[in-house]
């Protein structure tokens, strides 16, 4: 079974740089974006700083390491505001960082209660009720979290980590899973599942889980690795760093981070065909095309960004471009089956039908698990009507793969009428009737099979 390269506790310290973008501290923005010594400069020039101007100023301390100046500015700010929750926060964060937890957290249920609908304070009292033992009161704190930001991730990490220490293993994977469907690219979340999974009698999920979290925390330490050289590197290690860290932003889905990076980073050309690959996922296939233009002009090239800006130029309507790209791709990558699978639906859509089965099949041998190539060859040979046993083999295994799509179950319906097998085509149709009950053609589809089937009709031209 592979390992996690690193054993995760299971209660970790709070992690502030995965704070940005959830409604934790509002100072976290300012940290993660470098703002700290912006902060200490503004001070310089405004003698009365305002409660706002104090807690970004405490922020920047703690962001240098300055706990002793952190505290005394927030102190300043609370002066001006006592409420002020950021500045709370804030000196509650330092007093914990300081080691001072019983002050910490003193000022964290205070905050609880006077603001419940903040998750922060609940889930810092989880981790603190957590860290002496008290498990019933650290349960109790991180579903306070939850109940004030359900999509809160690390709160849900916590509670399922507290309830595999307590031996629940049912609420506990509820609870991790659901902290990955919130933040996917957390590794922690994943080795305690495998924990769960494992205990569960489930040693393949386990293996799964361990495998995913050795990925995510790869990821993380090439993520810190890269920060690094952007903070020491030469100018040339800084592109090159900026790229890594925008392309690992597109593998974690975090595209406006991704973004930019990759264009501090430019004109480098593989910052180009970066921003293409944003662009791409973001549907936007016009840009995509044009950054990836810009990227083959300035020398780049690599059968993926081949395949990809074939995909969007398609999306776009230019087939013809499309295909000379595409088959570029295959030229120099030829087990690409994404590539001969779109190279397949381009010469379909010309009538080219022995090219574009040829590329439909190097698509299947390339991926067993391709039900979209297996359906385009079945629907391709039932519209020509040629080798139609072939086609009613195709669509099955499609169907096989991808059990809850009607229109595989459609097509195969359609195919099994054209060779006289009316049960079948009967029982296809009703298939993708139960999927997508309110797609009228399905229905017309199936009417007319038991029209076939009683002797009133001659069949479907089409599915």
């Amino acid at each position: 079974m592979p390992m996690c390269r690193r054993a995760v506790p299971p209660v970790p310290p709070m992690n502030w740089r995965a704070c940005f973008g959830s409604p934790l501290l509002a100072v976290c923005g300012l940290l993660v974006l470098g703002g700290a010594s912006s902060a200490l400069d503004r001070v310089e020039n405004d003698p009365r700083p305002d409660v706002q101007a104090w807690a970004e100023i405490a922020a920047a301390h703690v962001a240098s390491g300055r706990l002793t100046e952190a505290t005394a500015a927030y102190d300043a700010a609370l002066e001006l505001d006592p409420k002020h929750l950021p500045a709370r926060l804030g000196r509650a964060d330092v007093q914990y960082r300081r080691g001072a937890y019983n002050a910490a957290q003193s000022a964290y249920a205070v905050i609880a209660d006077s603001s419940p609908d903040h998750p922060v304070a609940h889930y810092m009292l989880g981790l603190m009720h957590a860290r002496r033992g008290a498990t019933e009161a650290a349960v109790a704190a991180q579903q306070a979290a939850i109940a004030a930001d359900p999509a809160y991730a690390a709160a849900h990490y916590q509670l399922g980590a507290l309830h595999a220490g307590n031996g629940d293993r049912v609420a506990a994977r509820a609870s991790l899973e659901a902290a990955v469907r919130l933040k996917p690219h957390m590794p922690e979340p994943y080795y305690q599942l495998a924990r769960v999974y494992r205990g569960l009698g489930d040693p393949e999920r386990a293996c799964a889980m361990l495998e995913r979290c050795r990925i995510e925390n790869d990821r993380v330490e090439a993520m810190q690795r890269l920060e690094e050289t952007l903070a020491a590197g030469s100018p040339d290690d800084r592109n090159a760093a900026l790229i890594g860290l925008g392309l690992l932003h597109i593998e974690r889905g975090e595209l406006d981070a991704a973004e930019a990076r990759l264009q501090e980073a430019a004109p480098e050309p593989e910052a180009h065909a970066g921003l293409g690959r944003v662009a791409l996922e973001r549907e936007q296939f016009a840009d995509a095309v044009a950054s990836y233009t810009r990227a083959f002009d300035l020398g780049f090239d690599a059968p993926q960004a081949r395949y990809s800006v074939g995909l969007a130029l398609m999306r776009v309507g230019d087939g013809e471009s499309a295909m000379v790209h595409l088959l570029a791709a295959v030229e120099a990558e030829p087990d690409m089956a994404e590539a001969h699978l779109l190279i397949g639906t381009l010469y379909a859509a010309r009538r080219d039908t022995p090219r574009a089965v040829h590329h439909y099949e190097r698509a299947m041998e390339m991926d067993a698990t391709d039900a979209v190539a297996r359906h385009s060859l079945a629907y391709l040979l039932g519209r020509e009507g040629i080798d139609l046993e072939r086609a009613v083999a195709r669509a099955r295994e499609a169907t096989r793969l991808q059990p809850t799509t009607a229109l595989y179950h459609n097509t195969l319906s359609w195919l099994l009428l054209k060779v006289g097998d009316h049960d079948g085509a009967e029982r296809a149709a009703m298939r993708a009737n139960e999927l997508s009950p309110e797609n009228e053609l399905y229905q017309t589809g199936l009417d007319t099979i038991r029209r076939a089937k009683n002797g009133a009709g001659n069949g479907r031209d089409e599915p």
